[in-house]
């Protein structure tokens, strides 16, 4: 029972820390669990005790999306309201220096940060820093992108699928919310602007021919 309150210990720590970003992690979650009910099953033969601990398991893996989910809202929703601060958007308005379409945006945010993907890097949540940094991961991309529309006038607001593992924007154009992908894939870029499945159909696929 103390192994599988570690295992819950660990899947909490792992949420609340960002390591879930890292596929390594979940697969070492993944493991952590098999080793600990193998474990179980071998050291007692109470079956009370092997149902409680397999319960137990179970509850942490189930509970552990929808406490994520809400953890993603809030981070998101909080980002979100940085991004209308007249001090982000007059230093974007002066680095342009003139009036950028939608499309311009993808093109001039794609010349001035380059893709990282190491799990590693720092992650930023203030425009300006990410900017600065020049280097950046969908999350990056997707905050910088939504903060250079609001710059331009444009309603944009950020985008995160229910694994988190990627993030996106959707701009209104038109009085109508568009999907747009400022993530490089190497792609033509009207694949990236008003592509309903772009992510589940397309970006996999890009990034794994193009090698980002």
């Amino acid at each position: 029972m103390v192994l599988a309150i570690l295992f819950g210990t660990l899947v909490i720590l792992g949420l609340g820390s960002g390591l879930w970003m890292s596929s390594w992690w979940w697969l070492f979650s993944g493991l952590f669990a098999l080793v600990l009910l193998k474990f179980i099953y071998s050291v007692t033969t109470r079956k009370i005790l092997r149902k409680l601990s397999v319960v137990y398991v179970l509850i942490v893996f189930s509970a552990a999306m929808p406490v994520f989910a809400v953890h993603q809202a809030a981070a998101y929703q909080s980002i979100a309201q940085g991004l209308t601060s007249s001090r982000e958007i007059n230093h974007f308005r002066n680095i342009l220096g003139r009036s950028y379409n939608y499309t311009e945006l993808i093109q001039w945010e794609n010349r001035s940060l380059s893709w990282n993907s190491s799990s590693s890097m720092a992650v930023y949540n203030d425009p300006i820093e990410i900017y600065e940094h020049h280097q950046a991961r969908c999350h990056g991309y997707a905050v910088l992108y939504a903060e250079l529309c609001i710059s331009q006038g444009y309603q944009c607001r950020i985008v995160v699928n229910i694994f988190g593992d990627h993030v996106w924007n959707e701009v209104r154009i038109e009085d109508k919310w568009t999907r747009i992908d400022a993530s490089p894939t190497g792609a033509p870029l009207s694949q990236n602007i008003g592509y309903p499945l772009f992510y589940e159909e397309k970006w996999h696929a890009a990034n794994t021919r193009f090698g980002i």
